[in-house]
């Protein structure tokens, strides 16, 4: 049996071995100290995510586009959606696979009753009914609509409850900061738009003026003002591949004000996230670029609320990416670049705050447009509190940690708010209350995240979507006693004891124990063995 090198991190502490069973001993072993907190065992595989597909939805008729995870029966089990283009004469469904406690569906439990050209979905409340609607763009110069699914009480409508304009992607944020879901589409055909949510309603409000053939969108707080802003990706060569409308008091402008000097065959934007990946306060840009086959991905660096124009990462791979989203994958608290790079599923490592621009896991299936990150089996499941403090004028805060997989209660000074009261966004992490929170006044809200992350990818080559899980290994929450009473958690771990091994930061400085939270490194004193340490 291959041996494999595991570091256990127990609140201050540390134990090791070098495959699980020893581990469990050496648990088993210890007396007398309790721990309530569910906590991680790491392996030295950088991204342990499953080298074939744990499970694998059916091929319909049509092209596969978007693939997502998201809970729509309200249990806490992420569904998976597969979303498909119309082509020719069939095809063209959107569909929902049931997760029953961890197990997925073999088929479909769920199928939309309009045929279309659909290609990417996005999922919020936008009724403020505590369930999460779907709305999936769908384009077409000659009939593709936008259209918005309703959930009541865990069930998609079959019909949409609304439809508009022709979209290739969509995105819900609360542009107007009133507490409820607006929608945006762009498309290659006009330019983009947003529909105002008046009490369920969709109206159009916005319109940009200054450039179409769009195809990728998201929405982010990038300037750090309070409020959403527009980013937008272009799949036209002479356009500059990513721009922003900037948002103030609720504003967005009609001509974008920032976009990227980058533009050209080899930057064409299919995929936008904007997350801050090296915890410096500020959202970084991340764009995953498709459509010909010499792509590399991009990342634009945030200083201070102002965006690069020249993006400061590149990938090495050159593939025609599809859509891209950030999670940890490796729990080290930093956050993974996952991206459907069309010819596989990849995830390029955060180490420490610097991406790695290779690639620390691919797929063994095509890839195509779609991708995501959820915990199938709510084996990771952490509870978390992120406290602010109200100004009286902010309404939109971020949440220390993305994606989310559902968010429990908020409170402010220690009243619970009706979800009426504000909205949210699972993926980018961000709240958006009605009204805002009165000077000194405490917010606290308590939500679900996983550090167990499964990677979810969609295979244009086969019309399927494939499901590959984290197989990061947890010590159970019911556990209540360990080993033996560590007083120096670090210098009396069994990793110690034999003085073997010397301990470094990520710069490399030889250290004598770790005094805060963050990366570190083990090597052994013939230098020949070498192990990565989180503790946060």
């Amino acid at each position: 049996m291959k041996r494999v090198w595991i570091v256990i991190i127990l609140n201050m502490g540390i134990i090791w071995g070098i495959d699980l069973r020893q581990v469990v001993t050496e648990i088993r072993n210890v007396k007398d100290e309790k721990f309530t907190k569910k906590e991680v065992l790491l392996g030295i595989n950088s991204v342990n995510l499953e080298n074939s597909p744990f499970w694998t939805s059916q091929s319909f008729a049509g092209s596969i586009w978007g693939t997502h995870l998201v809970d729509i029966t309200g249990d806490g089990y992420p569904e998976v959606i597969t979303i498909y283009e119309e082509y020719g004469s069939g095809g063209g469904y959107c569909y929902l696979y049931l997760n029953n406690n961890g197990v997925i569906g073999s088929t479909p439990s769920w199928q939309s009753s309009d045929l279309d050209r659909h290609v990417m979905a996005d999922f919020g409340d936008y009724d403020n009914d505590g369930d999460l609607d779907m709305a999936v763009a769908s384009y077409g110069v000659l009939g593709g609509v936008t259209k918005i699914y309703r959930n009541d009480n865990g069930n998609l409508t079959n019909s949409p409850v609304w439809s508009g304009g022709s979209g290739t992607m969509c995105a819900w944020g609360d542009y107007d900061n009133d507490g409820d879901l607006d929608l945006a589409m762009v498309d290659m055909f006009y330019y983009p738009r947003v529909f105002k949510n008046n009490n369920g309603n969709f109206i159009l409000s916005w319109q940009g003026s200054d450039y179409n053939l769009d195809f990728a969108c998201t929405w982010a707080d990038i300037d750090n003002d309070g409020d959403l802003d527009l980013l937008v990706g272009n799949i036209n060569w002479q356009i500059p591949t990513l721009r922003i409308y900037y948002n103030t008091n609720g504003v967005l402008e009609n001509v974008a004000s920032w976009k990227s000097a980058c533009k050209g065959e080899s930057l064409a934007a299919s995929g936008i996230f904007a997350c801050d990946f090296d915890k410096d306060g500020f959202l970084d840009v991340a764009v995953s670029c498709g459509f010909s086959d010499n792509n590399k991905n991009i990342i634009f660096k945030n200083h201070n609320g102002v965006l690069d124009t020249i993006p400061f990462w590149f990938s090495t791979d050159l593939s025609p990416s599809g859509s891209c989203i950030f999670g940890d994958l490796n729990n080290d608290g930093f956050l993974d670049f996952a991206v459907n790079n069309g010819n596989e599923g990849a995830v390029y490592e955060n180490i420490g705050g610097s991406i790695s621009p290779n690639y620390s896991w691919q797929s063994n299936e095509p890839g195509g447009l779609g991708v995501d990150l959820g915990d199938i089996e709510r084996d990771g499941i952490m509870i978390k509190q992120d406290t602010f403090i109200g100004n009286g004028i902010r309404k939109l805060f971020y949440l220390s940690i993305i994606p989310i997989q559902r968010i429990l209660e908020i409170t402010i000074n220690g009243i619970s708010i009706p979800i009426s009261d504000y909205t949210y966004h699972l993926k980018s992490g961000w709240i958006s209350f009605k009204n805002a929170p009165s000077s000194g006044s405490q917010i606290v809200v308590k939500y679900e995240y996983s550090i167990d992350l499964d990677f979810l990818l969609s295979d244009y080559e086969h019309n399927n979507a494939h499901l590959y899980r984290n197989t990061t290994v947890l010590i159970p929450e019911k556990q209540k006693t360990i080993s033996y009473k560590i007083q120096n958690l670090f210098h009396n771990s069994a990793l110690f004891i034999n003085k073997n091994f010397y301990l470094y930061d990520v710069t490399g400085k030889k250290l004598k124990g770790m005094n805060k939270n963050g990366i570190y490194f083990l090597k052994n004193k013939e230098g020949n063995k070498k192990f990565k340490i989180v503790k946060f």
